[in-house]
């Protein structure tokens, strides 16, 4: 019987990402602020400042912040009307957790009443994933996409409303780019 179980390091600079995210859910910064500099968020977070402009890179990348070249970086505009799921004591990490302890809880349902007609949606939903090519920015992009189609189609396949509902909301949730930053 194993009592231990593989252990999962964060990368530093995720984790000063994702206290980042964690003050934008829970509303210090909002829409349009400017974040303090990149001197000040490595004090505050006991980090060299090269971890946290790595953190910040990534944000960036995702579309969280916006960096402008002398002038600051900014929390994005785009999320105004976002809501976030992530709470101050929730991580990413949790929430994929959570996805993944759903699905597995529902497949004996799923078995039970999968129809040729979902497995064929389930198919399509593989081979686009399989076609596409293992390199780049642009095919990393396309498979989680893919991989968000399919969790979706998987949460239909309870052919139960609430399930459905709960599962959707976990797959939506985990759409949320900090979480996808932390799917690669």
């Amino acid at each position: 019987m194993d009592i231990f179980k593989p252990v999962q390091l964060k990368k530093v600079y995720l984790e000063i990402a994702e206290q980042i995210t964690d003050t934008i859910a829970c509303g210090v910064y909002k829409p349009n602020d400017k974040l303090p500099s990149g001197r000040r968020v490595s004090e505050l977070t006991s980090s060299s400042r090269t971890l946290v402009r790595d953190a910040l890179s990534v944000l960036d990348a995702v579309g969280i912040l916006n960096i402008k070249i002398g002038q600051g970086t900014f929390v994005s505009e785009s999320l105004e009307n976002q809501s976030f799921y992530f709470k101050q004591d929730e991580s990413p990490y949790d929430l994929l957790e959570a996805r993944r302890l759903f699905e597995e809880s529902i497949v004996d349902l799923i078995i039970d009443r999968t129809t040729f007609e979902h497995l064929e949606k389930l198919e399509e939903n593989i081979i686009k994933m399989e076609a596409i090519p293992m390199s780049g920015q642009e095919s990393l992009s396309k498979c989680y996409e893919y991989s968000i189609e399919f969790h979706r189609i998987f949460a239909s396949l309870a052919g139960n409303s609430v399930l459905e509902k709960i599962g959707l909301e976990l797959v939506d949730s985990s759409s949320h780019p900090m979480a996808q930053l932390l799917n690669r």
